[in-house]
C-alpha cells in the first residue's frame, strides 16, 4: 500500500492542512477465484488550532476503485467498480501533562456521504490518544 503524504504549517494562524495519497493492490483470491481491482485512497484534512490547545477542522476522504474485479462472481456483478466520499469534523487537544510530557487527543466523525459496492458507514467515530515519554 504506497502513500505519499504532505502537510503544510501554517503556526502564525494555528493552521495544518494535510493531503494522504495511497494505493492498494491485490493479489488473486484462489480459494474463491476472485481478483480486487486497485483502490486509490485521498484524504485531507484542515486544522484551526487555537492557544488552548484546541483544534476544530474538517476532514474529507475518498476511495475510488481503479478497474472491475475479475472472476466468475465479479462477472456476474458487472466487475463489482465501488468507491465512496466520506467528509465530517476533527477536534484535537494539544497539551503537556505536569507541564512536560506531550499528549494529543483526537476525535473525529467522517461519515460516507455516497457509497457504491462499499460499506456505507455514518455511525463510525474514532478516538485517538497520543502520550510521548
Amino acid at each position: 500500500m504506497p502513500q505519499v503524504a504532505y502537510t503544510k504549517l501554517v503556526p502564525q494562524y494555528g493552521l495544518e492542512f494535510d493531503v494522504t495519497l495511497g494505493f492498494q493492490f491485490y493479489t488473486r483470491n484462489n480459494a474463491t477465484d476472485y481478483q480486487n481491482a486497485p483502490l486509490m485512497t485521498l484524504d485531507a484534512m484542515g486544522l484551526k488550532k487555537f492557544s488552548n490547545g484546541l483544534g476544530i477542522g474538517l476532514v474529507l476522504g475518498t476511495v475510488q476503485q481503479l478497474g472491475n474485479d475479475s472472476g466468475p462472481t465479479a462477472d456476474r456483478l458487472n466487475g463489482f467498480v465501488g468507491h465512496d466520499l466520506s467528509i465530517g469534523p476533527i477536534v484535537t487537544f494539544d497539551t503537556k501533562l505536569n507541564g512536560k510530557t506531550p499528549l494529543l487527543a483526537t476525535l473525529r466523525w467522517v461519515p460516507n456521504v455516497q457509497s457504491t459496492n462499499r460499506l456505507k458507514s455514518t455511525r463510525s467515530f474514532q478516538a485517538t490518544a497520543i502520550l510521548a515519554f
